[in-house]
């Protein structure tokens, strides 16, 4: 079984060395790749310990671009795998894509959905 673990995070961050503890603990019949989503230099890296791969690297967009249209404009290039492990619920919107199903989200901190500091925010967030 082939599986992706995708994250953004660098491994010394939280989210990142929650990621490279996933793979550092993989069960040996299984498959585990690391795609880095690397935002600045707009590319899909294979990673592991000290190696690193690149996969497929993009453009950025001048005064609109951000993470989520980085993320939308490279979600072609990901290979594919069995299953798909979203390092964070922000790029869950992929989903709506039929190519990274089955799928694992892991949720980080979700206090500004579920208490919104104002009525602003509870929509914007909905």
């Amino acid at each position: 079984m082939k599986i992706a673990l995708l994250n953004d995070q660098q491994f010394n961050s939280g989210m990142g060395s929650y990621i490279n503890a996933l793979l550092t603990s993989q069960p040996g019949d299984c498959e585990v790749n690391h795609l880095f989503l690397n935002y600045r230099a707009r590319s899909l890296e294979y990673r592991r310990a000290d190696k690193t791969k690149l996969i497929a690297s993009t453009y950025s967009v001048p005064v609109i671009d951000n993470k989520t249209f980085f993320w939308q404009r490279i979600a072609g290039c990901i290979p594919r795998y069995d299953i798909y492990h979203f390092g964070t619920q922000y790029m869950s919107f992929l989903l709506r894509k039929d190519r990274f199903r089955p799928a694992v989200i892991t949720c980080y901190d979700i206090i500004q959905y579920v208490r919104p500091n104002s009525p602003w925010e509870f929509w914007t967030k909905k």
